[in-house]
């Protein structure tokens, strides 16, 4: 195997690695892998690009994430820095906004759930 060609199979691994780690942290029927048992690197809400290197420019993978992008997903740049040991993401401040506020109306009703569930046990 060639360099080009085993840093392309190495990239490869990494995408799928964080496409599995995705899905493990929204797990649900979209999670699932393919059907001939290999992984896929599709995972539910994100359009994903990745990236490792020791000096990863990080505008060019948000750029691929944001390529194609379909209308049902955000996209999400996750940049391993092999350099400082460190893995990040990025995405544009309006798709963050949009999964902030999803999540914050998520956990606001889940905490008046159970404040109206304690209530209601005082109450009898």
């Amino acid at each position: 195997m060639r360099m080009s060609e085993a840093c392309r199979h190495r990239a490869a691994l990494w995408h799928l690695q964080v496409a599995k780690l995705l899905r493990d942290a929204m797990p649900g029927p979209n999670s699932a892998a393919c059907a001939d048992g290999e992984l896929d690197a599709e995972v539910p809400v994100f359009h994903v690009a990745t990236r490792t290197s020791k000096l990863p420019h990080v505008r060019s993978v948000l750029r691929e994430a944001q390529k194609g992008l379909p209308l049902d997903r955000l996209p999400l740049a996750v940049i391993k820095d092999e350099r400082h040991q460190q893995t990040f993401v990025a995405m544009p401040l309006d798709s963050f906004l949009l999964l902030v506020s999803g999540w914050w109306a998520a956990t606001r009703s889940a905490d008046e759930g159970a404040i109206e569930t304690s209530s209601q046990e005082a109450g009898e």
